[in-house]
């Protein structure tokens, strides 16, 4: 998972510097593939995390989190899908 996000992030530089036509949309595509990447990254270290939880290695402590930036984030990914079902 590493490598694609690493290989996402080399893309979107080569595309931003070459400055191939618009770019606009590949770079937005780009962007948001990254950013579902990260999720699933983050997805399976936290499934990691749940297992050293219920052995007892890790302890959780409680922390502020912005539910609006959870949820933003969330849908994200599938605003894609719903803009190209209506076109």
């Amino acid at each position: 998972m590493n490598i694609l996000v690493i290989g996402l992030n080399l893309l979107r530089k080569e595309i931003q510097e070459s400055r191939i036509g618009d770019g606009a949309e590949i770079l937005e595509i780009i962007q948001d593939l990254q950013e579902s990447a990260e999720v699933t990254l983050e997805l399976v270290s936290d499934i990691l995390t749940q297992d050293k939880i219920e052995e007892g290695i890790l302890k959780l402590e409680p922390s502020p989190v912005s539910v609006w930036s959870l949820v933003t984030s969330s849908v994200k990914p599938f605003s894609i899908q719903v803009s190209q079902s209506v076109s």
